[in-house]
């Protein structure tokens, strides 16, 4: 997980726009651990995802939240007070009762503040494989009509994730390098991004130059079987 939470880092020091603040927050409390009247929540072993939320829900509604470290080294951020609650929720368009959660595009004043809401799910819910390893992004939600409505809003990229049941809830993924490429681009992971090109164009070569190696090989051996069956 270390290149996922390399990414993590470089998204939460970025600088934001005025208007991008509101649609990232937004992403990153509804896609947290919990975001309903009874509880407004996320836990992340990233202690700057922790402190990105914190600071956020302080920047826009002059809230402090609760921000606690367990044992085992992760991060739990809380809005504790119920009118704070209920404030939050209605700043964002939700009552914090509803029977499924779906995502409230008023919330996106342009469009550079989809690339924050998408920049906000993931600190809070994905993680993208090393690269060196494997091509693979996934966002997990317990929700599935947020999941829906996250893979739509991710189609309209001209990328097709795959989604699929998991015991921790439903899992948008995608395996295409160019498209985890594109997604870390539209996030503003821009080292992350280069640093994933130059690996995958790293692989490429290689794999061509295997497969030169083996086609030239072949034609070597079946050459030498046709001089020796004249001989």
């Amino acid at each position: 997980m270390y290149f996922s939470e390399n990414i993590k880092k470089e998204l939460c020091s970025l600088i934001r726009e005025p208007c991008c603040m509101k649609a990232e927050c937004y992403g990153l409390l509804l896609f947290g651990r919990a975001f309903s009247f009874n509880e407004i929540s996320i836990l992340t072993q990233s202690s700057e995802s922790a402190h990105l939320y914190e600071g956020l829900i302080k920047e826009l509604f002059s809230i402090t939240p609760d921000i606690s470290r367990s044992r085992a080294g992760k991060f739990t951020v809380s809005v504790t007070n119920p009118s704070d609650r209920r404030f939050i929720l209605s700043e964002f368009g939700h009552t914090g009762s509803e029977i499924a959660l779906r995502i409230n595009y008023a919330n996106f004043e342009n469009e550079c503040c989809i690339s924050a809401f998408i920049r906000g799910v993931f600190i809070s819910c994905g993680f993208v494989t090393n690269p060196e390893k494997d091509y693979h992004i996934e966002f997990i939600t317990p929700k599935q009509k947020l999941a829906l409505d996250l893979k739509r809003i991710i189609e309209d990229l001209s990328i097709t994730p795959k989604q699929i049941r998991r015991k921790s809830g439903y899992s948008l993924y995608i395996k295409d390098g160019e498209s985890i490429e594109d997604i870390l681009g539209f996030m503003g992971a821009t080292t992350s991004f280069l640093h994933m090109m130059n690996i995958r164009a790293t692989k490429d070569m290689l794999n061509k130059i295997n497969r030169q190696y083996n086609f030239e090989s072949a034609n070597l051996n079946r050459t030498i079987e046709a001089n020796m069956k004249q001989i």
